[in-house]
Protein backbone atom coordinates (compact mmCIF):
# COMPACT_ATOMS: atom_id res chain seq x y z
CA UNK A 1 0.00 0.00 0.00
CA UNK A 2 1.46 3.14 -0.73
CA UNK A 3 2.56 5.29 2.43
CA UNK A 4 0.48 7.99 1.17
CA UNK A 5 -3.10 6.41 0.90
CA UNK A 6 -2.40 5.00 4.26
CA UNK A 7 -4.94 7.39 5.72
CA UNK A 8 -8.55 5.81 5.59
CA UNK A 9 -10.58 8.77 3.82
CA UNK A 10 -14.64 9.32 2.97
CA UNK A 11 -15.00 8.70 -1.16
CA UNK A 12 -16.84 11.11 -3.15
CA UNK A 13 -20.85 9.84 -3.24
CA UNK A 14 -22.96 10.13 -5.95
CA UNK A 15 -24.09 13.87 -5.14
CA UNK A 16 -20.90 16.08 -5.99
CA UNK A 17 -18.76 16.47 -3.25
CA UNK A 18 -20.56 14.02 -0.97
CA UNK A 19 -19.33 11.20 1.44
CA UNK A 20 -20.17 7.95 0.12
CA UNK A 21 -22.25 5.23 1.83
CA UNK A 22 -23.08 1.53 0.93
CA UNK A 23 -20.21 -0.02 -1.46
CA UNK A 24 -20.65 2.94 -4.36
CA UNK A 25 -17.97 2.76 -6.90
CA UNK A 26 -17.21 6.92 -7.30
CA UNK A 27 -16.28 7.46 -10.95
CA UNK A 28 -12.88 9.73 -10.91
CA UNK A 29 -13.41 13.46 -10.85
CA UNK A 30 -12.32 15.03 -14.37
CA UNK A 31 -11.11 18.06 -15.42
CA UNK A 32 -10.48 18.75 -18.79
CA UNK A 33 -7.28 20.50 -18.43
CA UNK A 34 -3.86 18.76 -19.38
CA UNK A 35 -1.01 17.53 -17.17
CA UNK A 36 1.04 14.77 -17.02
CA UNK A 37 2.66 14.00 -14.22
CA UNK A 38 4.81 10.72 -13.58
CA UNK A 39 6.56 10.32 -10.42
CA UNK A 40 9.24 7.05 -9.46
CA UNK A 41 9.31 5.85 -5.95
CA UNK A 42 10.72 3.80 -3.50
CA UNK A 43 8.90 2.72 -0.75
CA UNK A 44 10.69 1.15 2.57
CA UNK A 45 8.57 -0.58 5.48
CA UNK A 46 9.35 -2.00 8.36
CA UNK A 47 6.11 -3.90 10.45
CA UNK A 48 6.47 -5.64 13.65
CA UNK A 49 3.33 -7.71 12.48
CA UNK A 50 2.86 -8.25 8.73
CA UNK A 51 0.71 -11.21 9.61
CA UNK A 52 -2.47 -9.16 11.15
CA UNK A 53 -2.66 -11.62 13.84
CA UNK A 54 -1.72 -12.72 17.33
CA UNK A 55 1.49 -14.67 17.22
CA UNK A 56 -0.14 -18.14 17.35
CA UNK A 57 -2.09 -17.78 14.34
CA UNK A 58 1.34 -16.12 12.61
CA UNK A 59 3.19 -19.77 13.42
CA UNK A 60 0.30 -21.82 12.03
CA UNK A 61 0.65 -19.92 8.86
CA UNK A 62 4.24 -20.21 9.03
CA UNK A 63 4.72 -16.46 8.88
CA UNK A 64 7.72 -14.66 10.71
CA UNK A 65 5.80 -11.65 12.07
CA UNK A 66 8.71 -9.36 11.63
CA UNK A 67 9.30 -8.24 8.23
CA UNK A 68 11.07 -5.55 5.97
CA UNK A 69 9.16 -4.72 2.41
CA UNK A 70 10.68 -2.69 -0.39
CA UNK A 71 8.42 -1.61 -3.15
CA UNK A 72 9.66 0.23 -6.27
CA UNK A 73 6.59 1.51 -8.00
CA UNK A 74 5.77 4.56 -10.41
CA UNK A 75 2.80 6.74 -10.39
CA UNK A 76 1.06 8.62 -12.75
CA UNK A 77 -1.62 11.02 -13.70
CA UNK A 78 -2.48 12.03 -17.36
CA UNK A 79 -5.01 13.79 -18.65
CA UNK A 80 -5.05 14.50 -22.18
CA UNK A 81 -8.02 16.69 -23.27
CA UNK A 82 -9.88 16.72 -26.80
CA UNK A 83 -11.51 19.83 -26.97
CA UNK A 84 -14.33 19.75 -24.12
CA UNK A 85 -13.64 16.41 -23.67
CA UNK A 86 -10.65 14.16 -22.31
CA UNK A 87 -8.81 10.75 -22.17
CA UNK A 88 -7.01 9.95 -18.63
CA UNK A 89 -5.02 7.23 -16.84
CA UNK A 90 -4.25 7.55 -13.50
CA UNK A 91 -2.67 5.15 -10.96
CA UNK A 92 0.30 3.48 -10.02
CA UNK A 93 2.19 -0.23 -10.15
CA UNK A 94 5.04 -1.91 -8.09
CA UNK A 95 6.26 -4.72 -6.70
CA UNK A 96 6.54 -5.76 -3.18
CA UNK A 97 9.78 -7.53 -1.68
CA UNK A 98 9.85 -9.12 1.36
CA UNK A 99 12.81 -9.60 3.55
CA UNK A 100 11.29 -12.74 5.54
CA UNK A 101 8.25 -13.74 3.93
CA UNK A 102 9.13 -14.60 0.13
CA UNK A 103 5.77 -16.30 0.12
CA UNK A 104 4.14 -12.72 0.19
CA UNK A 105 6.45 -11.02 -2.99
CA UNK A 106 3.84 -9.88 -5.67
CA UNK A 107 3.23 -7.13 -7.76
CA UNK A 108 1.16 -4.36 -6.64
CA UNK A 109 -0.98 -2.17 -9.38
CA UNK A 110 -4.07 0.01 -9.35
CA UNK A 111 -4.91 1.64 -12.46
CA UNK A 112 -7.91 3.68 -13.77
CA UNK A 113 -8.59 5.11 -17.44
CA UNK A 114 -11.35 6.27 -18.93
CA UNK A 115 -12.67 9.16 -21.06
CA UNK A 116 -14.94 12.24 -20.45
CA UNK A 117 -17.34 13.87 -22.90
CA UNK A 118 -18.86 17.33 -22.29
CA UNK A 119 -22.69 17.44 -24.11
CA UNK A 120 -24.22 20.81 -23.64
CA UNK A 121 -24.86 21.31 -19.53
CA UNK A 122 -24.15 17.25 -19.20
CA UNK A 123 -20.56 15.62 -18.31
CA UNK A 124 -20.46 12.05 -19.24
CA UNK A 125 -17.41 9.65 -17.32
CA UNK A 126 -16.59 6.03 -18.13
CA UNK A 127 -13.42 4.48 -16.54
CA UNK A 128 -12.07 0.99 -15.91
CA UNK A 129 -9.94 0.20 -12.79
CA UNK A 130 -7.72 -2.89 -12.53
CA UNK A 131 -6.18 -3.56 -9.12
CA UNK A 132 -4.18 -6.71 -8.19
CA UNK A 133 -1.65 -7.16 -5.17
CA UNK A 134 -1.58 -10.15 -2.47
CA UNK A 135 -4.44 -9.97 0.07
CA UNK A 136 -4.03 -8.25 3.58
CA UNK A 137 -3.90 -11.44 5.51
CA UNK A 138 -6.30 -9.56 7.85
CA UNK A 139 -8.62 -10.64 5.01
CA UNK A 140 -8.29 -14.92 4.75
CA UNK A 141 -8.31 -17.73 6.80
CA UNK A 142 -5.82 -19.12 8.34
CA UNK A 143 -5.24 -21.98 5.92
CA UNK A 144 -4.27 -19.28 3.18
CA UNK A 145 -1.27 -17.09 3.02
CA UNK A 146 -0.23 -16.95 -0.61
CA UNK A 147 -3.00 -15.34 -2.16
CA UNK A 148 -3.77 -12.90 -5.04
CA UNK A 149 -6.87 -10.60 -5.51
CA UNK A 150 -7.72 -9.34 -8.55
CA UNK A 151 -10.34 -6.46 -8.73
CA UNK A 152 -11.73 -5.33 -12.41
CA UNK A 153 -14.08 -2.44 -11.94
CA UNK A 154 -16.13 -0.89 -15.49
CA UNK A 155 -18.57 2.34 -14.71
CA UNK A 156 -19.76 5.23 -15.79
CA UNK A 157 -21.54 8.55 -14.58
CA UNK A 158 -23.45 10.92 -16.24
CA UNK A 159 -23.56 14.82 -14.43
CA UNK A 160 -26.24 17.66 -15.63
CA UNK A 161 -26.03 20.69 -14.12
CA UNK A 162 -24.09 23.61 -12.63
CA UNK A 163 -22.41 24.93 -9.39
CA UNK A 164 -25.75 26.92 -9.23
CA UNK A 165 -29.70 25.42 -9.57
CA UNK A 166 -30.88 21.94 -10.23
CA UNK A 167 -28.33 19.06 -10.90
CA UNK A 168 -28.77 15.50 -11.76
CA UNK A 169 -25.72 12.38 -11.17
CA UNK A 170 -27.02 9.07 -12.65
CA UNK A 171 -24.04 6.43 -12.01
CA UNK A 172 -23.81 2.70 -12.03
CA UNK A 173 -20.64 0.35 -11.85
CA UNK A 174 -19.70 -3.33 -12.28
CA UNK A 175 -17.10 -5.12 -10.18
CA UNK A 176 -15.43 -8.53 -10.26
CA UNK A 177 -12.99 -9.63 -7.66
CA UNK A 178 -10.98 -12.86 -8.14
CA UNK A 179 -8.78 -15.15 -5.62
CA UNK A 180 -6.46 -17.08 -6.67
CA UNK A 181 -5.86 -19.69 -4.05
CA UNK A 182 -8.80 -22.12 -4.11
CA UNK A 183 -9.50 -22.03 -0.31
CA UNK A 184 -9.99 -18.08 -0.66
CA UNK A 185 -12.52 -18.07 -3.40
CA UNK A 186 -15.41 -18.29 -1.59
CA UNK A 187 -14.67 -14.55 -1.10
CA UNK A 188 -15.02 -14.29 -5.03
CA UNK A 189 -17.69 -12.05 -5.82
CA UNK A 190 -19.36 -10.24 -8.68
CA UNK A 191 -20.89 -6.57 -7.17
CA UNK A 192 -23.36 -4.10 -9.16
CA UNK A 193 -24.04 -0.81 -8.21
CA UNK A 194 -26.10 2.07 -9.43
CA UNK A 195 -27.01 5.71 -7.58
CA UNK A 196 -28.79 8.52 -8.83
CA UNK A 197 -29.03 12.24 -7.15
CA UNK A 198 -30.99 15.00 -7.50
CA UNK A 199 -30.02 18.16 -6.16
CA UNK A 200 -30.12 21.80 -6.00
CA UNK A 201 -27.01 24.39 -5.33
CA UNK A 202 -26.57 28.06 -4.69
CA UNK A 203 -23.74 29.93 -3.45
CA UNK A 204 -25.80 30.57 0.09
CA UNK A 205 -27.23 27.39 0.23
CA UNK A 206 -24.22 25.37 -0.82
CA UNK A 207 -25.50 21.85 -2.39
CA UNK A 208 -28.41 19.80 -1.16
CA UNK A 209 -29.39 16.24 -2.28
CA UNK A 210 -31.82 13.52 -2.50
CA UNK A 211 -30.05 10.02 -3.02
CA UNK A 212 -31.11 6.95 -3.80
CA UNK A 213 -28.33 3.67 -3.63
CA UNK A 214 -28.86 0.22 -5.02
CA UNK A 215 -26.55 -2.75 -4.75
CA UNK A 216 -25.96 -6.19 -5.18
CA UNK A 217 -23.32 -8.62 -4.71
CA UNK A 218 -23.34 -12.46 -5.86
CA UNK A 219 -20.82 -14.96 -4.54
CA UNK A 220 -20.89 -18.21 -7.07
CA UNK A 221 -18.37 -19.99 -4.85
CA UNK A 222 -19.54 -19.84 -1.13
CA UNK A 223 -22.46 -22.20 0.16
CA UNK A 224 -25.70 -21.29 1.28
CA UNK A 225 -28.00 -21.79 4.25
CA UNK A 226 -29.88 -23.80 1.31
CA UNK A 227 -26.65 -26.43 0.78
CA UNK A 228 -26.37 -24.72 -2.70
CA UNK A 229 -23.74 -23.02 -4.30
CA UNK A 230 -24.18 -19.24 -4.68
CA UNK A 231 -25.02 -16.65 -2.18
CA UNK A 232 -26.10 -13.05 -2.59
CA UNK A 233 -27.49 -10.25 -1.05
CA UNK A 234 -28.71 -6.81 -1.91
CA UNK A 235 -28.22 -3.19 -0.28
CA UNK A 236 -30.33 -0.46 -0.93
CA UNK A 237 -30.05 3.03 0.39
CA UNK A 238 -32.37 6.37 0.31
CA UNK A 239 -31.00 9.37 1.76
CA UNK A 240 -29.86 13.39 1.73
CA UNK A 241 -26.77 15.02 0.87
CA UNK A 242 -25.50 18.37 2.55
CA UNK A 243 -22.55 20.32 1.16
CA UNK A 244 -21.78 23.65 3.02
CA UNK A 245 -18.80 26.13 3.51
CA UNK A 246 -19.33 28.30 6.08
CA UNK A 247 -17.17 31.19 4.93
CA UNK A 248 -13.78 30.53 3.90
CA UNK A 249 -12.29 28.16 7.31
CA UNK A 250 -15.00 25.69 7.67
CA UNK A 251 -16.87 23.12 5.05
CA UNK A 252 -19.29 20.16 6.02
CA UNK A 253 -20.19 17.43 3.74
CA UNK A 254 -22.73 14.72 4.80
CA UNK A 255 -25.05 12.01 3.50
CA UNK A 256 -27.52 9.68 5.89
CA UNK A 257 -30.10 7.53 5.12
CA UNK A 258 -31.96 4.63 6.01
CA UNK A 259 -30.23 1.74 4.70
CA UNK A 260 -31.42 -1.98 4.22
CA UNK A 261 -29.69 -5.15 3.37
CA UNK A 262 -31.36 -8.39 2.64
CA UNK A 263 -29.32 -11.87 2.16
CA UNK A 264 -30.44 -14.39 -0.24
CA UNK A 265 -30.33 -16.88 2.14
CA UNK A 266 -29.55 -17.47 6.21
CA UNK A 267 -28.34 -19.66 8.90
CA UNK A 268 -30.88 -20.46 11.78
CA UNK A 269 -31.40 -17.31 14.25
CA UNK A 270 -29.70 -14.87 11.34
CA UNK A 271 -32.00 -12.32 9.91
CA UNK A 272 -32.46 -12.13 6.49
CA UNK A 273 -32.61 -8.68 6.55
CA UNK A 274 -31.22 -5.45 8.43
CA UNK A 275 -32.55 -2.26 8.11
CA UNK A 276 -30.68 0.89 10.32
CA UNK A 277 -29.44 4.66 9.81
CA UNK A 278 -26.22 4.73 7.90
CA UNK A 279 -24.04 7.72 6.95
CA UNK A 280 -20.79 9.46 5.78
CA UNK A 281 -19.64 12.81 6.99
CA UNK A 282 -16.35 15.10 6.64
CA UNK A 283 -15.72 18.07 8.45
CA UNK A 284 -12.75 20.40 7.12
CA UNK A 285 -11.28 23.13 9.20
CA UNK A 286 -8.61 25.47 7.87
CA UNK A 287 -7.27 26.96 11.38
CA UNK A 288 -4.48 29.26 9.78
CA UNK A 289 -2.97 29.42 6.55
CA UNK A 290 -0.90 26.60 8.53
CA UNK A 291 -2.91 24.88 10.27
CA UNK A 292 -5.89 22.66 9.26
CA UNK A 293 -7.90 19.82 11.41
CA UNK A 294 -10.05 17.05 9.65
CA UNK A 295 -12.80 14.68 11.07
CA UNK A 296 -14.60 11.92 8.94
CA UNK A 297 -17.03 9.47 10.25
CA UNK A 298 -18.99 6.93 7.82
CA UNK A 299 -21.62 3.87 8.83
CA UNK A 300 -21.80 1.40 6.04
CA UNK A 301 -22.15 -1.60 4.87
CA UNK A 302 -19.29 -3.15 2.31
CA UNK A 303 -18.76 -6.73 0.79
CA UNK A 304 -16.50 -8.93 2.47
CA UNK A 305 -13.93 -10.12 0.99
CA UNK A 306 -13.45 -12.88 3.92
CA UNK A 307 -14.81 -16.69 3.71
CA UNK A 308 -17.34 -17.19 6.36
CA UNK A 309 -18.97 -14.20 5.63
CA UNK A 310 -21.36 -11.76 3.03
CA UNK A 311 -21.08 -8.52 4.23
CA UNK A 312 -19.62 -6.28 7.38
CA UNK A 313 -21.18 -3.09 8.86
CA UNK A 314 -18.66 -1.12 9.28
CA UNK A 315 -18.35 2.12 11.64
CA UNK A 316 -15.12 4.62 11.29
CA UNK A 317 -14.52 7.80 12.70
CA UNK A 318 -11.06 9.33 12.13
CA UNK A 319 -9.35 12.90 12.99
CA UNK A 320 -6.84 14.63 11.51
CA UNK A 321 -4.33 17.66 11.64
CA UNK A 322 -1.88 18.95 9.55
CA UNK A 323 0.62 22.28 9.92
CA UNK A 324 2.40 23.39 7.10
CA UNK A 325 6.04 25.01 8.30
CA UNK A 326 7.07 26.94 5.67
CA UNK A 327 6.60 25.30 2.14
CA UNK A 328 9.03 22.61 2.50
CA UNK A 329 8.33 20.59 5.85
CA UNK A 330 4.27 19.23 6.40
CA UNK A 331 2.98 17.32 9.71
CA UNK A 332 0.40 15.37 9.74
CA UNK A 333 -1.05 13.75 12.84
CA UNK A 334 -4.49 11.46 13.58
CA UNK A 335 -6.21 8.22 14.33
CA UNK A 336 -9.21 6.37 13.97
CA UNK A 337 -11.20 4.14 15.75
CA UNK A 338 -13.28 1.26 13.74
CA UNK A 339 -15.81 -0.74 14.10
CA UNK A 340 -16.84 -4.40 12.32
CA UNK A 341 -20.07 -6.17 12.77
CA UNK A 342 -21.22 -9.04 10.79
CA UNK A 343 -23.07 -12.11 10.75
CA UNK A 344 -21.82 -15.97 9.72
CA UNK A 345 -22.60 -17.99 6.68
CA UNK A 346 -22.45 -21.51 6.05
CA UNK A 347 -19.14 -21.79 4.43
CA UNK A 348 -17.41 -24.67 5.41
CA UNK A 349 -13.84 -23.73 5.28
CA UNK A 350 -14.83 -20.58 6.97
CA UNK A 351 -14.00 -21.04 10.64
CA UNK A 352 -12.88 -18.91 12.88
CA UNK A 353 -14.94 -16.37 11.59
CA UNK A 354 -14.83 -12.62 12.92
CA UNK A 355 -17.90 -11.05 13.81
CA UNK A 356 -17.29 -8.66 16.11
CA UNK A 357 -13.65 -5.99 16.34
CA UNK A 358 -12.79 -2.88 16.93
CA UNK A 359 -9.38 -1.78 15.54
CA UNK A 360 -7.67 1.53 16.80
CA UNK A 361 -5.02 3.37 14.66
CA UNK A 362 -2.40 6.37 15.68
CA UNK A 363 -0.47 8.33 12.69
CA UNK A 364 1.98 10.37 12.23
CA UNK A 365 3.31 11.72 8.70
CA UNK A 366 6.30 14.24 8.07
CA UNK A 367 6.36 15.29 4.11
CA UNK A 368 9.39 17.03 3.36
CA UNK A 369 9.25 18.40 -0.38
CA UNK A 370 12.66 19.78 -0.96
CA UNK A 371 11.76 20.26 -5.14
CA UNK A 372 8.75 19.99 -7.55
CA UNK A 373 10.65 16.89 -8.30
CA UNK A 374 11.76 15.61 -5.32
CA UNK A 375 10.06 14.78 -1.81
CA UNK A 376 10.30 12.29 0.75
CA UNK A 377 7.51 11.10 3.51
CA UNK A 378 8.11 8.89 6.74
CA UNK A 379 4.62 7.57 7.56
CA UNK A 380 4.46 5.79 11.68
CA UNK A 381 1.94 4.28 12.95
CA UNK A 382 0.64 1.86 15.07
CA UNK A 383 -2.73 -0.05 15.32
CA UNK A 384 -4.39 -2.71 17.68
CA UNK A 385 -7.08 -4.92 17.22
CA UNK A 386 -9.68 -6.69 19.17
CA UNK A 387 -12.04 -9.58 17.54
CA UNK A 388 -14.36 -12.06 18.96
CA UNK A 389 -11.84 -14.54 18.09
CA UNK A 390 -8.72 -14.51 19.81
CA UNK A 391 -6.66 -15.69 17.28
CA UNK A 392 -6.74 -12.71 15.06
CA UNK A 393 -6.46 -10.45 17.89
CA UNK A 394 -2.73 -8.64 17.18
CA UNK A 395 -0.47 -5.25 17.69
CA UNK A 396 0.88 -3.66 15.00
CA UNK A 397 3.52 -0.95 14.65
CA UNK A 398 5.06 0.00 10.97
CA UNK A 399 7.43 2.75 10.16
CA UNK A 400 6.97 3.44 6.04
CA UNK A 401 9.73 5.39 4.24
CA UNK A 402 9.02 6.71 0.47
CA UNK A 403 11.60 8.46 -1.39
CA UNK A 404 10.03 9.39 -4.73
CA UNK A 405 10.96 12.21 -7.84
CA UNK A 406 8.56 13.39 -9.93
CA UNK A 407 8.84 13.93 -14.27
Amino acid sequence: MRAGLLAVGIAAGVAAGGPALAQMKSAPEIVAKRQMHITASLDILYDTNISHTSEAAAALRGIHPEDEVVTPYAAIDIVQPIGRNAAFLQGNAGYDFHGENHRLNRENIDLTGGGLLSTGPCKTTGYGRFASQQSDLLDTSLAVVSNQTQTATGGGQIACGKQRGLNLQLQGSHTDVVNSETRQKLADHRADDIGVSLGYANERLGQIALVYNYGQAYYPDRLNAKNTFGDSYWNQLLGITITHQFGSKLKVQATGGQSTVKRQSAPPNVPLKQTGFNYAAAVDYKLTNRLEFGLQAARQFQPSNRPGKLYDLITHTEGTAKYQFGTRITLTVGGFVEDLKANTDTAPNALPTITKARRTNEYVTIRYRQSDRLSALLDVRHEDRDTDVALFNYSDTRATLTLATSF
